[in-house]
């Protein structure tokens, strides 16, 4: 079914407010009604129908929420809806609808694979020192991916053209830091922002990060607290992963995901030993970064984990 979806009024539009819905739930709505009002930097816009259907209302008045976000959908017509098939090789079929989050994580999947033409570098970080901090910095210690955002977040700063976007045909850089992480939620995943990274000491992304994971699990994030990355960071998922291949979120350039840590043998000073190792894949939009700028990039973040004390605790 059609999604009436947040739409992006202008370039710099991260979110929108829904002022209010012009058309009732259940009402029949042709192609090109108005459906709602929508505000967006004080400026108030209609929103039309793009396609003909029953007005399913997701969104409620006066909620603030980001670019893309479902509003509502348009159902097609019982009477309209195709006659099921005669056979059943699959058995009985049960239908899900996704929940709003489900619907906007899936949108932005299809969108970032289908716009935004991607490469992908992998390297692999000896984290031993790296988690040898970690052990003596108390109860309330930083986890790995907190020491993997500000690593990026220091990169960034370095490598600002990775801190930016592609569009309209051109390329678009930020002055901010602002590091999205990938969180599990109730359904979809969401990725809060950690605003100005490059600024906070550790101990300060670690209780930030936390305190918006607890918000995440809970269903009560705000929508202001999605908006406004610029780069995006995956955590490990667990369960024995060693790498996966993040998308790039669109309104950025690039992702950096990780693997899960494991003991694995290499070559040090002409032996073999024992090390903890994690992997790091890069995704980068190839229209505005380069495969010699991504591995530059790349190679920062791992110099920085792998000599950590250039962090603040």
């Amino acid at each position: 079914m059609p999604e009436i979806v947040m739409p992006r009024l202008a370039d710099a539009m991260e979110v929108g407010t829904l002022v209010r819905w012009i058309a009732r739930a259940g009402a029949a709505v042709r192609r090109g009604d108005p459906l709602a009002e929508i505000e967006a930097d004080k400026t108030t816009h209609t929103l039309d129908a793009e396609a003909d259907g029953i007005l399913s209302i997701v969104a409620q008045e006066g909620e603030t929420l980001p670019v893309g976000a479902v509003l509502g959908t348009l159902e097609t017509p019982a009477a309209e809806a195709a006659a099921p098939s005669a056979g059943a090789p699959r058995g009985t079929v049960t239908t899900i609808e996704p929940d709003r989050g489900e619907q906007q994580f899936a949108r932005r999947v299809a969108e970032a694979r289908a716009t935004i033409p991607t490469i992908t570098l992998r390297t692999t970080v000896d984290l031993e020192l790296a988690e040898e901090l970690l052990e003596t910095s108390g109860a309330a210690a930083p986890g790995i991916t907190d020491i993997i955002v500000k690593a990026a977040a220091l990169a960034l700063a370095d490598h600002p053209r990775l801190n930016g976007a592609y569009r309209d045909a051109r390329f678009e850089q930020f002055e901010r830091v602002n590091v999205a992480v990938l969180m599990p939620g109730p359904g979809a995943p969401l990725a809060p922002t950690i605003l100005d990274a490059d600024r906070k000491g550790l101990a300060e992304i670690a209780a930030e990060a936390r305190a918006l994971a607890g918000r995440v699990a809970a269903g009560t994030l705000a929508s202001p607290e999605l908006a406004g990355g610029t780069f995006t960071v995956w955590p490990s998922p667990g369960a024995g992963v060693r790498s996966l291949e993040p998308f790039v979120t669109p309104g950025q350039a690039a992702a950096l995901a990780a693997g899960e840590p494991e003991a694995r043998p290499v070559a040090r000073d002409g032996q073999v030993v024992v090390r903890r190792m994690l992997d790091l894949d890069l995704a980068v939009d190839h229209r505005v970064i380069t495969a010699p700028d991504a591995a530059a990039f790349l190679a920062r973040v791992r110099a920085i984990l792998e000599a950590p004390l250039t962090l603040t605790i």
